[in-house]
Formats: structure tokens, C-alpha cells, sequence
């Protein structure tokens, strides 16, 4: 009589061993992330062994970088497969003569988080403000800490909603009439943010780039000064420069609303780049057309006058257009139109109000 039960038990425990997942700690030695594997060592040897990260991890796990104990599974269902689980408990010894760690280089020194530039909430002007923070200069980890807020800076309690989140108010020097520069703002191990000015440029020079951080310091940021700057704002941070061009119109009246006994006043014109200076075009100039839209009245210039509609060449800056009201009972306050031509028209309107003998509004 043959007797099976302890073939069966033996198959038994053979599949039991087979399903069995073995695991144990390692330590990480380096990472291929667009691979998802990673090389680790087990204790006992020092043979670099291959392990596979799951591909479907939304994000990478603080754990998973160089010198950090990690544990290790032998996967079922697939030989030799060695797969990452999560955080190690002991990192092995290592076998003698071979290297107790894998060469972790130091961090580049960097900003970590905040250390953002801001303009003056409440009180613009040339100050840049500078956002707590915390950042990284020779491997080790520093903070920007916020700054009194009182009146021994320039940035004080009443100026806005940047309560506990400043760590530097810095003053910038005035710009030039013409020329363009580049400040950028720095700060050392020893958080003391302070400006790196930059040279001066014309739109018909090389441009410079913005000035670098010093040795032992990190860069937070840099303003872009424009010709006639007189407050900083977010369009003037982190800006790198473009060659002027043609942006949007200047319509500026002397009086726009004229008594009875005024006769006349005038209609400023001009063309303004994109950083809000007057920009022209030489001896070419821009054709520019100043049209009732309605009311009446004259429109004069260089010369030329019209009941409905005016044309020039605007060769300088600006260009002074006058209008004459008709002063009689049928006066009729304008509305009226600019366009200058270019590849886009700019496009503008606006009005001038009339009163009558009583001081009321004639429409």
C-alpha cells in the first residue's frame, strides 16, 4: 500500500515556498529615473544589484535618493526581479575595502522655496521688496527671514498685505532719461539681500544680460529699468528686454471742458512703446488720423484745418493738434477719433466738453 500524504505535503510546502516574497534592507547607491530602476547593496556583498520602482507612483518618495536604507523585495512570479517597497530599517555594513556609501555630491547652491521679488503694495516707488524664503549656498540649508516692518525701513506697517512675508525692502537707483539697465537683487549664508547694479544701454547696443549673482551669494531675481522709471512694478520684474516698438496711443487734452469764453484748446499726440515712453519713427513719421465722431467744431495742424476729418505725418514725439469751437448757439461738444497707421492700427477716442453762455453742458 503506497501512502501519498507526505509527497502531498512536500508539493505543498514547495509552492508555499515559491509564493513566499522575500525582503530585506539595502542600501540606495544611484537612480535612474527615466529607467525607474535603481542600483542598491545588500548586506554581505559588494555586487551593485538591480531594482525596479513601481511606474505608477504619482510622484518621487522623499526616500528615494543616494545613501538612504531602503527595503528590497524578490518579486513572486518573475526570476530575479528585485523591486523598491518603501523605507529601509538598517543600512548594511559595508564589505571591507569597498566604499561604506555611494559619492553623494554636494547641492548647488539655489533658492528652495519663496526669496520671490514683489513691488510696494501701497506706496510704489523705485523699492523692491523681497519674500521670505529658504534657500541653499554650500550644501547647507538657510532661511530668509521677514524684517521689521517699521520706520527704520522703508517698508512699514501701513504698506500693505505683505505682513511677516517680507525679508528685505532695497531702494533702486534712479533711472536714466534715455538708457536702459539691469539691478539684480542678491543675498549671502548671512540673508542680507542687497542690489547689484547693472550697466547702462540703448536700444542700439549690445544687450547685457542681467548681473550675476556674486561667489557665495544667489541671484532672487532682477529689474528691468526703463528710460524714466519712477516706480517698480510687476511688469518690471524678471523682464528681459525687447527693442522698442509700437504699442499703444498718447491722446492728452489741455482743457477738455471749455466755458463759453474759451475758444480753443489742444490735443497732444503721440505713439508709446511698449515700457510707456514715446517712441517715432524719424523723417518717416506715422500717418495719423484725427476724425469727428461727433460735435463739431475745427481741427487744425502744421498748416491744415478740417470740419471733419485731419491728416499729417507725426515725425517727432508728439504732435499739438488744436481745436477751434464753433462758439454759436449750435455748438455740439466732440467726440472724436485718432488712428495711426501701422501693420496694427492704433486706435483711440475721446471728448471735449462744451458750455454754453450759462455754463451748461451743450451735447
Amino acid at each position: 500500500m503506497r501512502l501519498y500524504g507526505g509527497r502531498l505535503l512536500k508539493n505543498r510546502i514547495r509552492q508555499m515556498q515559491d509564493l513566499r516574497t522575500e525582503t530585506r534592507d539595502a542600501i540606495l547607491w544611484d537612480v535612474d529615473h527615466e529607467n525607474r530602476v535603481a542600483r542598491v547593496k545588500i548586506q554581505g556583498t559588494n555586487t551593485l544589484i538591480f531594482a525596479h520602482y513601481p511606474s505608477n507612483w504619482e510622484k518621487t518618495p522623499a526616500w528615494l535618493k543616494p545613501g538612504n536604507a531602503v527595503r528590497i523585495c524578490h518579486t513572486s512570479g518573475m526570476r530575479g526581479r528585485v523591486e523598491l517597497m518603501g523605507h529601509g530599517q538598517v543600512v548594511p555594513t559595508p564589505v571591507p575595502g569597498s566604499s561604506p556609501s555611494p559619492n553623494i555630491p554636494t547641492l548647488g547652491d539655489a533658492i528652495i522655496s519663496g526669496c520671490n521679488l514683489m513691488p510696494k503694495p501701497n506706496t510704489p516707488g523705485m523699492y523692491v521688496l523681497v519674500g521670505v524664503g529658504s534657500f541653499r549656498i554650500g550644501g547647507v540649508n538657510l532661511v530668509l527671514n521677514p524684517i521689521a516692518m517699521d520706520s527704520s525701513t522703508n517698508f512699514t506697517l501701513g504698506d500693505g498685505g505683505y505682513m511677516g512675508k517680507v525679508a528685505a525692502s532695497l531702494a533702486i537707483d534712479p533711472a536714466s532719461a534715455t538708457k536702459f539697465r539691469y539691478d539684480s537683487v542678491v543675498f549671502g549664508s548671512d540673508g542680507i539681500c542687497h542690489v547689484v547694479k547693472g550697466s547702462e544701454f540703448l536700444p542700439a547696443d549690445e544687450t547685457p544680460a542681467p548681473p550675476e549673482a556674486p561667489s557665495g551669494h544667489i541671484r532672487a531675481g532682477w529689474i528691468l529699468v526703463t528710460p524714466g522709471m519712477t516706480q517698480i512694478t510687476h511688469e518690471s520684474l524678471n523682464k528681459f528686454y525687447s527693442p522698442p516698438i509700437p504699442t499703444r496711443l498718447s491722446i492728452s487734452i489741455a482743457d477738455r471742458d471749455l466755458a463759453w469764453s474759451e475758444l480753443a484748446t489742444t490735443i497732444e499726440i503721440g505713439v508709446l512703446d511698449q515700457y510707456g515712453n514715446f517712441i517715432s519713427r524719424g523723417a518717416e513719421g506715422y500717418f495719423v488720423t484725427v476724425s469727428f465722431v461727433s460735435g463739431n467744431g475745427a481741427l487744425s495742424y502744421g498748416g491744415k484745418s478740417s470740419t471733419s476729418s485731419l491728416s499729417f505725418y507725426l515725425t517727432g514725439t508728439t504732435a499739438v493738434v488744436t481745436y477751434t469751437r464753433g462758439h454759436t448757439a449750435e455748438d455740439s461738444s466732440p467726440h472724436f477719433s485718432v488712428v495711426v497707421e501701422l501693420a496694427h492700427d492704433l486706435e483711440g477716442t475721446d471728448y471735449i466738453t462744451l458750455r454754453d453762455e450759462s455754463g451748461n453742458y451743450m451735447p
